[in-house]
């Protein structure tokens, strides 16, 4: 593959996960369909705080709603709505795609896990930029 393949393909990767809650979605998925109020309660039970704002992370039901419409567009994401009577259900579910994503991204977590130290030191400096203090 040519140099400015790669390029082109980082750079697809890159627009593919470039949102707040895109990782959040493909780990909530990554074991199987659920309901929009269970991967909601899913996202939300997580503990995990934003390195960089050092906040934690609560989605709002109307950008996960958005972030689904989103991954959906992009391939990511399957939405399968089910009636019974009156009541409508509606799940999603992972892509083949997206799983296939999600084992590929394995590598890069790794890497991160290997270079916490340099991960940790670019945080402090995007705080700090952010801040205004660089």
């Amino acid at each position: 593959m040519s140099r400015d393949v790669f390029l082109e393909r980082m750079l697809s990767a890159n627009h593919l996960l470039n949102g707040d809650w895109i990782p959040d979605v493909l780990l909530a998925l990554s074991s199987g369909p659920l309901r929009y109020t269970e991967l909601l309660d899913a996202i939300r039970s997580s503990p995990v705080v934003d390195a960089r704002t050092q906040r934690g992370r609560h989605v709002q039901p109307r950008i996960l709603l958005n972030t689904l419409r989103r991954m959906e567009d992009d391939g990511l994401v399957l939405r399968h709505e089910k009636s019974i009577g009156l009541d409508r259900s509606v799940q999603y579910e992972l892509t083949p795609a997206a799983h296939e994503l999600l084992s590929a991204l394995t590598s890069t977590v790794t890497w991160c896990e290997r270079h916490q130290t340099l991960i940790a030191r670019a945080d402090q400096q995007a705080v700090r930029r952010h801040r205004g203090r660089a």
